[in-house]
């Protein structure tokens, strides 16, 4: 689903041809770092230990790692690895600050916080459109995501939270 979204969104910003293709393979892929993350800790229900977090974390560098080998010399690899990075330089794995992260990497980290968000998750319900976007209002308020991706998602809304909960 952040595949979708982020194909969307990206198509939305005028994002065309294989650079596009690329945008969404990043989106598809941005978590297969989780495949080393053992499934009892995916799925719990309640708060993440400190050790249960660290692993959690690892997934996006695990997820660059990966992609790097897969897509050499491509950008999709920290595009997708990039997806918890935050424009005030503490997100993770890198600690990138806001200059060194791509436009693509902000699109994936806003499709993933909405998708995250819209859906129903071991730990809590799905939340409702407005409530969705009032968090990513915040976190954009916050300097912690681009506020352009996030008023392009305001101007997506309906489609993207169709692609988000089917």
């Amino acid at each position: 689903r952040v595949a979708r979204i982020a194909r969307h969104l990206a198509e939305a910003c005028g994002i065309h041809g294989e650079h596009l293709d690329k945008v969404e393979i990043a989106g598809l892929l941005h978590d297969i770092g989780k495949l080393r993350v053992p499934e009892d800790i995916i799925d719990k229900p309640g708060s993440l230990t400190r050790e249960e977090r660290a692993y959690v974390m690892r997934h996006s560098y695990d997820t660059g790692h990966i992609l790097r080998k897969v897509f050499p010399e491509q950008p999709i690899a920290d595009w997708a690895s990039m997806h918890h990075e935050n424009l005030l330089g503490t997100g993770y794995p890198y600690h990138r600050p806001a200059t060194d992260i791509p436009p693509e990497a902000r699109l994936i980290a806003v499709a993933d916080i909405f998708q995250a968000l819209s859906q129903e998750r071991p730990y809590r319900g799905h939340m409702a459109k407005a409530e969705v976007m009032a968090r990513l209002d915040v976190l954009s308020t916050q300097g912690r995501i681009d506020p352009d991706m996030v008023r392009l998602l305001h101007a997506q809304l309906d489609p993207c939270y169709a692609l988000a909960v089917d």
